[in-house]
């Protein structure tokens, strides 16, 4: 028997078609987050499989690794965080597991970024 692993990586345009600024984070959590890791451990363990990414993520992909995204998440994560406001901390604070009582924007912005890169 064989088995072949096909990986099949998608996101919808997350980009205003007006304004072109990313409505939702999702492309730049899952890249960072999963799609680099498993990209990564295929090409250390030797593990033989395909990755079919989608052309709208590889457009997505591309922005951001040019610089072009407008993601207001990135945005509020490169911030001064002396000048988050409140509605801003807020905002970060959904990418911080339920419970985690932070008011401080350095520390705000250090936990919702280590939340791209923390296991599901």
């Amino acid at each position: 028997m064989y088995i072949s692993i096909l990986w099949h990586l998608h996101q919808p345009i997350y980009r205003d078609p007006e304004s072109g600024r990313n409505i939702l984070p999702w492309v730049n959590y899952h890249l960072t987050k999963n799609y680099s890791q498993m990209a990564l451990l295929a090409e250390e363990s030797g593990f033989p499989c395909t990755f079919n990414i989608v052309p709208c993520l590889i457009e997505q992909i591309e922005d951001y690794s040019a610089g072009r995204a407008d993601d207001p998440i990135q945005k509020l994560l490169e911030s001064d965080p002396k000048e988050l406001s409140a509605a801003d901390r807020d905002r970060l604070k959904k990418f911080i597991p339920q419970g985690t009582d932070l008011q401080d924007g350095a520390r705000i912005q250090a936990a919702a970024l280590r939340s791209f890169f923390r296991p599901s």
